[in-house]
């Protein structure tokens, strides 16, 4: 038993190199949903090297229509109708971007919506081109103009919190046709991970720029993504709000 001295959690695709055969380990085999891993003992911490969709059990593969209703949920004054401009959002429980804490009651540092489609954190912008040393998450960041932006007070699931928010704006700002751009965004943090979810009712023609910035540089989450009605994806980090990673096609089984 003295040999039984590490434990964590080993991607079975990643542990096979030497792992199987070295007896300072055993394996025990643990099925969550369809993979397949394994554990083994170690003094007393616990890693995870897993697929988006199964460390935590939420995390669905496919594409979730959006529910665009907006009952019982509080709309942003500050960004309705509006061009190149920002409003705080509250974020009622502890959500972190690169080591800093957003949770708050609307004023900066926050999270604040970006009228242009940028997810922001810290002091409200209105930019319309975007510095890579301004925290945030652009989602089809170009010359936008929001019509509507809801968010809701706190959400939770077992030990999961999360807030929904939902987004009705025009593809540019001049556009004559309303709401060619409507998505529900939903912000998520468990015992493990932190997750940004969207799923996209519709979407206007112009593509507009997916990217990240930690503040410093832009991370190139999404690689060469492009944005389709009728579809979801999911950003994930680690609790420090760092490590993120973009799944397409992916959606969180929530309500």
């Amino acid at each position: 038993m003295s040999k039984l001295n590490e434990i964590k959690w080993v991607n079975y695709d990643t542990q096979r190199p030497g792992y199987e055969n070295t007896s300072n380990y055993i394996y025990l085999e643990k099925y969550i949903q369809a993979p397949v891993w394994h554990q083994a003992i170690n003094g007393g911490q616990i890693a995870f090297n897993t697929a988006p969709s199964s460390q935590d059990n939420f995390v669905v593969a496919g594409n979730a229509p959006a529910n665009m209703t907006s009952t019982g949920m509080t709309i942003l004054t500050a960004t309705t109708g509006q061009d190149d401009t920002f409003g705080y959002v509250p974020i009622p429980f502890d959500f972190y971007f690169y080591g800093s804490n957003y949770r708050n009651t609307g004023t900066a540092p926050a999270y604040y919506w970006n009228t242009n489609n940028v997810i922001g954190f810290g002091t409200g912008r209105g930019d319309i081109s975007w510095s890579a040393t301004n925290p945030g998450i652009l989602i089809g960041n170009t010359d936008r103009r929001t019509n509507a932006y809801y968010y809701s007070g706190l959400l939770t699931s077992g030990s999961t919190s999360y807030m929904n928010t939902l987004l009705w704006a025009q593809n540019i700002y001049n556009d004559g046709v309303p709401d060619r751009i409507q998505y529900q965004l939903r912000f998520f943090r468990s015992p493990n991970y932190q997750y940004i979810e969207l799923r996209i009712n519709t979407f206007g023609a112009t593509q507009g720029t997916w990217n990240l910035t930690n503040g410093v540089s832009y991370q190139n989450t999404f690689g060469a993504y492009t944005a389709t009605a009728g579809t979801s994806w999911v950003l994930r980090s680690d609790l420090n709000g760092s490590n993120w990673t973009f799944s397409n096609n992916y959606y969180i089984n929530l309500p």
